[in-house]
């Protein structure tokens, strides 16, 4: 249980702080101090945590899997978002790096450098939490049945 919410909620974490190093610099060099990440690793390890613990007082595994499942579809969805903004603005051209002759485009080889490291950690998270994602889109965890609460099979 353990692994299945700290790991997402880290790397998600880990994602939102590329993003803001990447699009939003200014911000970044503000929240850049120690302290705001130690509140955001004890934030972490609480909610890993308190998962952990009610996996263990619910006998029920597939009503504890729903909530687990809407979360790190949440989760993934916050991390292709935070890494496709950062590629989108890697794969841009800045008008700083235009030539003036033939407006032809200047790679940068340090942004294509950071455009693969970019993908090498897209695809892994979509390898790996799109299931998820999936089962939690496509089939409905809870359904009403005759007025009671009953998880599909």
């Amino acid at each position: 249980m353990f692994n299945l919410i700290g790991c997402p909620l880290l790397l998600a974490c880990m994602c939102i702080e590329r993003y803001l190093a990447v699009i939003r610099p200014v911000l970044y060099m503000r929240l850049r101090k120690w302290e705001y990440r130690m509140a955001v690793s004890a934030v972490v390890w609480v909610v890993t945590l308190t998962f952990c613990v009610a996996a263990g007082t619910v006998s029920d595994t597939p009503l504890m899997m729903v909530p687990i499942s809407i979360l790190v579809s949440c989760l993934f969805l916050i991390m292709i978002t935070c890494l496709g903004r950062i590629l989108s603005s890697l794969l841009h051209q800045s008008p700083a790096h235009l030539t003036h002759l033939n407006q032809a485009r200047s790679e940068s080889p340090l942004k294509r450098k950071a455009a693969k490291n970019v993908l090498f950690v897209v695809v892994p998270a979509v390898i790996s939490y799109f299931p998820v994602l999936f089962w939690c889109v496509h089939r409905s965890p809870i359904l009403p049945v005759k007025g009671k609460t009953n998880l599909l099979p």
